[in-house]
């Protein structure tokens, strides 16, 4: 009996999990331990860091860290401060003596389990999706990273799942609550507005209005929570203006894994210790290449009829064009994966798509020495796996564009040449 497309990406999927667990607890310190950020020694930071930030609820003149850092609209942050009653970070400096304190621990595993409950709830709305497809996802290296660094960005996709789950929903209020979920997740982090272009397609004008709307309110009502409210807007602009100088000045390829087409290159580029003039000219080229087929990906949505690919040119656009793409973003593309394995034929394409799948989500650490230092290939692999599957997919839709395009000017030519002969 042969196996499909589906149950191979399962039955891989679980041997790749498998494989990186009795790997993890053969050596508990070892390789495996690179699925995590700086191999867990900065356990929850971006939780602890947030907390810290408002705990004397002026986060945009907090100067911890660096005022680059404090960049989060204020929707997310008053979100977060709901968390203060089970520690009182006021007292505290450093996050890494919320690791020593059992109540900090403690309000950061309630507020992870929280998200990760939220998310696959937001999930189960979505995709009628067996255990297995559940587990594929949990032991995934970018959740596992995802849950590691604490960061709100689980629960913020969790809103972006319910979006669609709900946004063709016959009952009006399911729709309002879609497009409440659409807004909440694009005030907190901006580029799920992206989404919003499914509306878009489908001349629903009136929702984008109310979406506008409600997203206005929702960005700027939560400032007055915090001292200085209103006042405080310009504040988060010039951090946020911080933040993009200090990401760009150090390129980040090398300080976290992320989503990038740069990012490859310009790690190579250092490797041969090219001068630091080139590595600015790598990271400028593919960074401005990243740009250009993003905008094809944007202009090819419209046209695009198999929902997976549909979702696809969207999400990798979301992934590929912010330049700090941090690896926990990759759960925006989880739809696109379950959309595929909802088909109902698959073709010998298929084949290649389902590898670069289980190649992208693979937990398993692939640890080599390269001239004389340590190296993880599994992020590069999948960087590679997941911007193979953009090359195809956008290949594919300009392919059907051209035909489409070549197909209606032949039946548009006879029309002509029978009407003349008439």
């Amino acid at each position: 009996m042969k196996l499909s497309v589906k149950h191979s990406y399962y039955l891989i999927m679980l041997i790749l999990i498998t494989l990186f667990s009795i790997s993890l607890c053969m050596n508990p310190y070892g390789g495996q331990m690179n699925v995590f950020y700086a191999k867990g020694g900065n356990l929850f930071a971006d939780f602890f860091n947030v907390e810290l930030f408002i705990s004397e609820k002026d986060p945009y003149n907090n100067t911890l860290g660096g005022v680059s850092e404090h960049c989060y609209p204020p929707l997310a942050y008053a979100f977060l401060y709901i968390f203060h009653g089970f520690y009182d970070y006021q007292n505290t400096t450093y996050f890494e003596d919320c690791l020593e304190s059992k109540e900090a621990l403690l309000s950061c595993v309630m507020f992870m389990l929280f998200s990760t409950l939220v998310f696959l709830h937001s999930l189960s709305r979505l995709f009628r999706i067996p255990f297995v497809g559940y587990l594929a996802i949990l032991g995934s290296s970018i959740f596992l990273f995802t849950f590691e660094r604490g960061n709100i960005v689980l629960l913020t996709i969790a809103f972006v799942f319910y979006f669609f789950a709900y946004k063709d929903s016959s009952q009006t209020w399911m729709r309002t609550f879609a497009l409440l979920c659409l807004s909440i997740s694009a005030v907190i982090k901006i580029y799920p507005a992206i989404f919003g272009l499914y509306l878009l397609k489908e001349k629903r004008y009136k929702d984008i209005y109310f979406c506008i709307v409600l997203s206005s309110i929702l960005f700027f009502f939560p400032f007055l929570f915090f001292k200085g409210g209103l006042g405080n807007f310009p504040l988060l602009l010039s951090n946020l203006s911080s933040f993009k100088e200090h990401y760009d000045s150090i390129v980040v390829g090398a300080i976290i894994p992320r989503f990038s087409l740069s990012d490859t290159p310009v790690n190579i580029a250092r490797l041969i210790q090219l001068q630091s003039q080139s590595i600015v000219c790598v990271n400028t080229f593919f960074r401005g290449l990243a740009f250009i087929l993003s905008s094809l990906s944007i202009i090819a949505f419209f046209f695009e009829k198999e929902p997976w690919k549909r979702y696809s040119l969207l999400a990798l656009a979301l992934l590929y064009l912010p330049e700090h793409s941090v690896w926990y973003c990759g759960l925006y593309y989880i739809p696109a994966i379950f959309l595929f394995l909802q088909k109902q034929d698959f073709s010998k394409m298929d084949w290649t798509y389902m590898i670069c799948f289980c190649i992208l989500l693979n937990p398993l650490q692939i640890v080599v020495n390269i001239l004389g230092s340590e190296r993880t290939l599994t992020c590069f692999l999948s960087n590679l796996s997941l911007c193979a599957i953009w090359f195809f997919v956008l290949t594919q839709s300009y392919t059907q564009v051209i035909q489409s395009t070549s197909n209606s000017l032949k039946k548009n030519t006879r029309r002509v040449i029978v009407q003349h002969k008439l």
